[in-house]
């Protein structure tokens, strides 16, 4: 059936799940708001149907209503974040100089040293006042979510607020000691405009699952296609940029040798069967809900089998490129696009292929390049 509420927003619930959460919404959202969130997350095919759903900035959108215009996001009120998310605005020091974030950069960087030789370039291009916004894309491990904000805290002393999908944050709320918070857009604008670093990486799962397929041979293509926004390509961090104003930069960040960190036998078995090909046609083939179940399942595989990724000793680089600057007058997508060119730029660049190759860097590891600065790991 349908329902439309009284003002101006439709929703579509053809399912009876839709259908009563819409009547358990109506009686408190106060009450309802955290169990909604979790259900969105676990099971976003009940979620309203919508031309393009609400992107958050580190991954796939799971949310409930429309993304917020640009009106909204310009009146983005700090005090009410503040009360959902109080650790975020924290200061630099406070966050860094905690037990915990001290024992865990210790720990990531100490091993990012001994096993992949890890230095940085381009830091300096960062503003060492002020605000900045960093994105790059998704290894299919995620190793380097860590090891690079602590590399970023080591060398400039301000801590990197990572924007991480809510799912991720509702699962491990612990991540919060170390800078990462969920990437809803009126937060990562209200961290923007109180003069913090935040990072995020648009690609999500999906971009996880482009670097597997093919045993690695498109993995270091930047690839943002939202698989629940009808292919749509996501734009939400260009939107808060767009709200910080013309002369604003966004920053492309990139591990070179990234995907090469991990290497897992069974994403290398599977592809290399051709079951990744076989599973994606036959998933997009079949009606609604089942393609939204094997989605689902494509996706429980990936994480089970990512826990049995082995560590490889390659040379790794954590590149900052130049700063994209925000134009008058341009739209989200205009500016998405230039991002991501400079992104693609940047990993051809300094990778100098997309296709994963460990021999390549574990040579670059036997070479030991030089001319870049290390970090400590004081």
């Amino acid at each position: 059936g349908e329902f439309v509420n009284q003002d101006s927003r439709f929703w579509v619930l053809h399912h009876p799940a839709q259908q009563l959460l819409a009547v358990v919404r109506a009686l408190g959202r106060r009450l309802v708001a955290p169990w909604e969130e979790t259900l969105c997350f676990w099971v976003p095919h009940f979620a309203p149907k919508q031309d393009e759903l609400p992107m958050a900035l580190g991954g796939r959108s799971m949310g409930w209503g429309a993304a917020p215009s640009g009106n909204e996001l310009a009146q983005v009120d700090k005090v009410a974040v503040v009360k959902t998310e109080p650790m975020a605005f924290l200061g630099d020091k406070e966050i860094s100089e905690g037990l915990l974030y001290r024992m865990v950069k210790w720990f990531f960087l100490k091993y990012a040293s001994i096993m992949h030789d890890f230095s940085t370039t381009g830091m300096d291009k960062l503003p060492k006042v002020g605000p900045a916004l960093l994105v790059g894309p998704h290894t299919f491990h995620s190793t380097d979510i860590l090891i690079g904000p602590f590399a970023a805290q080591a060398q400039s002393g301000r801590v990197l607020r990572g924007l991480v999908h809510k799912g991720v944050m509702i699962a491990n709320p612990y991540l919060r000691s170390f800078g990462l918070f969920p990437g809803k857009r009126d937060s990562a604008i209200a961290l923007l405009r109180d003069g913090n670093w935040c990072a995020c990486i648009p690609g999500g799962i999906e971009e996880i699952l482009h670097h597997i397929t093919d045993n690695g041979d498109t993995a270091y293509e930047v690839y943002w296609q939202s698989h629940n926004g009808n292919g749509t390509v996501r734009k939400g961090f260009a939107e808060v940029a767009l709200s910080m104003g013309p002369g604003f930069k966004v920053y492309p960040w990139f591990f070179q040798n990234g995907e090469e960190m991990k290497y897992n036998p069974l994403f290398e078995l599977w592809c290399g069967l051709g079951m990744d090909k076989i599973y994606g046609q036959f998933s997009r083939c079949l009606p609604q809900p089942l393609e939204w179940i094997a989605w689902q399942f494509a996706i429980t595989l990936c994480f089970c089998l990512s826990l049995w990724s082995l560590p490889v000793p390659v040379k790794v680089t954590m590149h900052v490129g130049d700063g994209v600057e925000v134009r008058e007058g341009e739209t989200a997508a205009e500016f998405r696009d230039r991002v991501r060119k400079a992104l693609q730029h940047l990993a051809d660049s300094k990778q100098g292929r997309r296709s994963r190759s460990y021999t390549s860097a574990i040579a670059e590891r036997l070479r030991c390049l030089g001319g870049q600065e290390a970090i400590k790991c004081e």
